[in-house]
């Protein structure tokens, strides 16, 4: 196991508290139409040259659900080595847009230079695809759909071993999956949570608490408790006048307006997504069996600098979980965030829409793990 550990702080904490409360610190995508940087504008326009690039629809168990996506094959052929991307939670295009920038085609683009295939599938309900949307669903759901896409993927001769890439959510989808289905033969894990998802929401809100109000510990200790309980209210299936009526006292613990909270939509947006079927899942759901299930390859990957899933937190627990497995990667790149995103004009750690190109270490970590099992051997 190599470590890279950075030691620089984020420059631009989270915009507001109210903010990350609405947010709720999951990683978040903006859903726009593609916008290409100029790093991903060169690297469509040659791998046009060479590769194919084809529309693909995938039937699931439930026939409400159709997932559509591209499948692109190095230089038009087959039998390639296919990576599957997974997106983080949230409603996700096939591209994983974040801060404007398509993250999974950019990183599709740099494997098919490598000799790889790629799969990039919209999530259930947005884009192209079908049913309800994946924040109406449950993580569950998720590893239903991504089971459906690897048996069509393995089925349809298009490719050879199959990769799966999960980015956050993506990843425990990811393990879910690799798991239970020996067609997986390769697991890459980005930012993932290693634990319940009450346990690292906790982490990803007193972090934000901590960092904006100035509070002693014993005052940070009381705000923990009520969120405590906001949690168990949630996992335990409380009506959403209850998680309200326990929002309030945390809120107000926090500094927060109520009557503002109120009239802006903070508190209802709260309390709403504290009561969804999806967020209800994520806080009760431990991902620990998944990764100790996997057999396959494991690549994992934490930025130094991620508040979502802090490696402190997550990497110990996910090294613990995967003992048996001969193959597991576990690093740390440095200067890095949730989403390795990077820009000239701005710190590590901040973005700013429009501006933003994924971090080459990614793909030049990415590449180097997977041709060592896929191509070279």
């Amino acid at each position: 196991m190599i470590l890279h550990i950075g030691s620089r702080k984020p420059a631009d904490p989270r915009a507001t508290l109210p903010v990350m409360l609405i947010a709720l610190a999951v990683p978040v995508a903006l859903a726009v139409p593609a916008l290409l940087s100029a790093q991903t504008r060169g690297a469509a326009t040659e791998s046009a040259k060479t590769h194919t690039h084809r529309d693909v629809r995938i039937a699931t168990p439930d026939p409400s659900v159709t997932l559509a996506g591209t499948l692109s094959l190095p230089g038009g052929r087959t039998g390639a080595p296919v990576v599957i991307f997974l997106t983080g939670s949230g409603d996700h295009s096939r591209d994983q847009v974040i801060s404007g920038t398509p993250m999974f085609q950019v990183l599709a683009e740099h494997l098919l230079g490598a000799g790889f295939a790629t799969l990039r599938l919209d999530d259930r309900g947005t884009g192209e695809s079908t049913g309800p949307a994946t924040t109406a669903s449950t993580t569950a759901d998720r590893v239903t759909d991504m089971t459906a896409a690897v048996a069509w993927m393995a089925g349809s001769g298009d490719a050879g071993s199959i990769i799966l890439f999960g980015h956050s959510e993506g990843a425990s989808v990811a393990a879910a999956v690799a798991g239970s289905d020996d067609r997986v033969e390769g697991v890459v894990l980005l930012g993932a949570p290693a634990l319940a998802g009450s346990v690292v929401w906790m982490d990803q809100q007193m972090a934000g608490i901590a960092e904006h109000l100035q509070r002693d510990v014993a005052e940070l200790d009381d705000i923990r408790g009520l969120l405590q309980r906001i949690i168990d209210l949630s996992v335990g299936g409380a009506a959403p006048a209850d998680v309200e009526s326990h929002t309030v006292p945390f809120f107000a613990a926090i500094g927060l307006d109520l009557d503002t909270a109120r009239e802006d939509g903070t508190l209802a947006n709260f309390v709403a997504r504290l009561s969804s079927p999806w967020f209800r899942h994520f806080l009760a759901h431990d991902p620990a069996a998944d990764y100790q299930r996997i057999e396959a390859p494991v690549l994992a990957i934490y930025g130094s600098l991620d508040r979502l899933t802090s490696p402190a937190l997550n990497l110990p627990v996910l090294a613990g979980a995967v003992t048996s497995n001969s193959d597991v990667t576990l690093r740390i790149v440095p200067e890095q965030d949730h989403f390795f995103l990077r820009s000239d004009e701005l710190p590590a750690g901040q973005h700013r829409f429009g501006i933003m190109h994924v971090a080459p270490e990614l793909p030049a970590e990415l590449i180097r793990w997977l041709q060592a099992r896929f191509i070279d051997r």
